[in-house]
């Protein structure tokens, strides 16, 4: 099987093995299923697990952003009963002090409720599409860092506060990233603060 899948995603001259999520945005797919994304040749690339692939040109992403949260699942085993408790926290934080109360920890396990969205041009209308999790954020992150939404509007002042995107339904909060965490930004953690109203 594993052959088989390496030899399908080199037969389409893509490059990665594991697939994104996607969630919404083609009219003529479904949603939750399994896509590969790539950038080749200056176009986005989609594939899809029956071999249909669609491309977009990257002059023709006007941007991409992330809209959500991540939680941490953790599973503790109370010293004193031997009872399995399951806390959720939030953040870094949350995290280290669930982990200095209760000891031992027997898991802890993130889950991401992150989506990706993209707004791109086909057949010169604007159409969003919309991927679970992060994972594909954080890949165009580092292809087309110039696509972000925050470089965008920091260039743009114009453009709309808020954006609504086919699918989820919920509004996109403008959102910019500091210095720090552009130069110093780890594997998983981000340092977002909200985008003043004036122009930069």
């Amino acid at each position: 099987m594993q052959k088989e899948k390496i030899d399908f995603l080199k037969q389409h001259g893509c490059p990665y093995s594991s697939p994104f999520i996607y969630a919404s945005g083609f009219l003529d797919v479904s949603n939750r299923t399994d896509m590969w994304v790539w950038i080749d040749d200056n176009k986005l690339k989609f594939l899809q697990r029956s071999g249909e692939m669609r491309s977009v040109e990257c002059d023709n992403i006007l941007f991409f952003t992330i809209k959500g949260s991540t939680k941490t699942n953790t599973r503790i085993l109370g010293s004193d009963t031997g009872a399995i408790n399951t806390m959720i926290t939030e953040g870094i934080l949350g995290t280290a002090a669930a982990m200095k109360n209760i000891q031992p920890i027997s898991n802890i396990h993130t889950i991401d409720e992150r989506h990706t969205i993209l707004k791109v041009k086909i057949n010169n209308s604007d159409t969003f599409i919309v991927f679970q999790k992060g994972d594909l954020y954080d890949y165009l992150l580092e292809r087309i860092p110039e696509k972000e939404q925050s470089f965008i509007e920091m260039k743009s002042p114009k453009m709309s506060k808020t954006l609504y995107y086919k699918g989820l339904h919920k509004p996109i909060k403008r959102y910019k990233k500091s210095c720090i965490a552009l130069q110093n930004r780890g594997p998983r953690v981000r340092i977002l603060s909200p985008l003043p109203h004036k122009s930069l």
